[in-house]
């Protein structure tokens, strides 16, 4: 049987299959949307299926005013995160994807240096203390272990709130990751709040930025925040 496709009908055809699609979103989750979403457009971005597949859920919620979900994933290897790498789908109520914007590094698991820290985190605390505190030796108190890979200590005498270490990832280079201990740092002076990441292996400090905001009233311009990179 000979069937002619007049113009009519390829319309209503790709009608039916655009309908299709949209009531395929529409059953699946806001999350599925955006996995499915990256895994189809990845090598976009180099990324590879391991980098897709390696992430926790950072955040996800709906917007009341116009229905669009946000989800957000974060870049992980071996269940430790890669500072700053976080990926974001916006999600419409018919479950198209918006838009997207990636930070995930492509090919981490061939950038790291490791997985296992050479350093315990009371040795990296007592680091950043050192650093920024001039405090040798710190009598450290285990407040709380929050996971695997986070730990909790007591303020003491050192700091306002908690002090906080986390193993984590960070970029040093386009081409390198290290495994770092990330430590917080509440100073006592209440003018700082020092991001701290200490090298897991050696002990050395790659990178700190104080998280408060120093501005002069003269110029609103004069705001800065403190960072510093080291770099070999």
């Amino acid at each position: 049987m000979r069937i002619n496709f007049t113009p009519i009908l390829l319309i209503c055809w790709g009608l039916m299959i655009l309908s299709s699609n949209v009531l395929l979103a529409q059953k699946q989750s806001p999350l599925d949307v955006a996995l499915r979403h990256f895994d189809q457009h990845r090598v976009d971005y180099d990324l590879t299926e391991a980098d897709v597949s390696n992430f926790a859920l950072s955040d996800l919620y709906t917007s009341r005013h116009n229905g669009v979900t946000h989800v957000y994933l974060r870049q992980q290897h071996a269940g430790i995160s890669l500072g700053g790498a976080i990926t974001n789908f916006n999600i419409l109520p018919d479950g198209r994807v918006l838009s997207m914007g990636n930070r995930f590094v492509a090919d981490l698991a061939g950038k790291v240096n490791g997985t296992e820290p050479g350093l315990s985190p009371e040795a990296a605390v007592a680091v950043a203390l050192q650093r920024f505190q001039n405090r040798s030796n710190p009598k450290l108190v285990l407040q709380e272990q929050v996971s695997a890979v986070d730990y909790v200590y007591a303020p003491g005498d050192f700091t306002l709130e908690p002090i906080t270490a986390g193993l984590r990832y960070h970029l040093q280079t386009p081409e390198e990751v290290r495994l770092v201990w990330q430590v917080r740092l509440h100073m006592r002076n209440g003018q700082n709040v020092w991001k701290i990441m200490v090298d897991a292996a050696s002990g050395e400090i790659l990178h700190y930025r104080d998280q408060v905001l120093h501005c002069s009233f003269d110029k609103a311009e004069d705001c800065e925040a403190v960072v510093h990179n080291h770099q070999h």
